[in-house]
């Protein structure tokens, strides 16, 4: 709505449109559309490029990624705008929902003061729920450090939760690679600083 009304547009009607154009081509050809899906078609390959002629973000992991996922999420949502934003704020809910766990569990007194910080500032609501780059980000943050969590407090399942700890970094580091960079150092000094 903010981005509607008071913005008159912005970056989230961007990935939406592009998302919808992946969509479309599931009317010419599973394989083109999973080629766009994954931003593996040659841009001028005469089956991509009717699809990738109008999205200016194709050839730009970074900016793609949201649209990607909203293409993936809408084949739930019959492609349409709001259903498909709204998976999008759960799917960042759950990661910060991981978050807020793992931090209530470290300091279990200030379990209030944490809810207030994970779950009702109004900035990380807009910012963790709406289609856009930040949603992601957010909610693969907060899985990160869930796995952070299991690996350097419980030493559980090390290999495997390494692995998921690495494909949620991968995910922050194409879309946003300046998160890992402030992140990681302050995580791993937070696991070695037991």
């Amino acid at each position: 709505i903010i981005y509607q009304y008071y913005y008159k547009g912005g970056d989230t009607f961007n990935y939406w449109n592009h998302s919808t154009i992946i969509n479309s081509s599931l009317q010419e050809s599973f394989a083109t559309w999973f080629r766009l899906l994954t931003a593996t078609g040659d841009p001028y390959d005469t089956d991509i490029f009717p699809y990738a002629a109008r999205m200016q973000w194709y050839t730009s992991p970074a900016d793609y990624f949201v649209p990607a996922v909203g293409a993936f999420l809408g084949l739930f949502t019959l492609t349409t705008y709001l259903p498909t934003t709204v998976l999008f704020a759960a799917l960042s809910f759950i990661g910060v929902w991981k978050m807020f766990v793992v931090f209530t569990k470290l300091y279990p007194r200030l379990t209030r003061e944490m809810a207030l910080a994970f779950l009702f500032v109004p900035s990380v609501v807009f910012w963790g729920s709406g289609f856009m780059k930040d949603t992601i980000t957010f909610s693969c943050i907060g899985w990160v450090t869930h796995f952070f969590y299991l690996i350097f407090y419980k030493n559980e399942r090390i290999v495997r939760n390494a692995f998921w700890a690495l494909f949620f970094l991968t995910i922050i580091f194409v879309i946003k690679s300046y998160i890992v960079m402030a992140f990681l150092p302050a995580a791993l000094l937070w696991g070695v600083g037991l």
